[in-house]
């Protein structure tokens, strides 16, 4: 699957779930794509929030359910095998990151 196929299917899930779950300002960023530790199809994905919703109650049900409409997604799109590992970002950090101010 091409990455522009993948960058389309997380527009696509992310209107979903923010019709879904009303869910407020938040946005899927592609990470990576390759294989996982067990050596199968795999791609990374950010869930990015503001800074002030990192500590929001339903943080972790609305990444849960970004995966599994993700997994849908992938399914449909015939990779079934295609695994979405999603990890929260924060936008201010994702931007200090990529743009190398990151310090820790």
């Amino acid at each position: 699957m091409t990455k522009e196929m993948i960058s389309g299917i997380l527009e696509s899930v992310q209107r979903g779930l923010k019709e879904e779950l009303s869910a407020g300002d938040f946005q899927l960023a592609l990470d990576r794509i390759g294989l996982d530790a067990d050596g199968q199809d795999a791609v990374w994905v950010f869930f990015l929030i503001k800074d002030s919703d990192a500590l929001g109650e339903e943080l972790s049900m609305r990444v849960q359910r970004a995966r599994e409409l993700l997994r849908v997604a992938f399914t449909r799109a015939g990779e079934p095998s295609l695994w979405p590992f999603v990890r929260v970002r924060t936008v201010a950090e994702h931007r200090a990151i990529t743009e190398g101010t990151y310090q820790q």
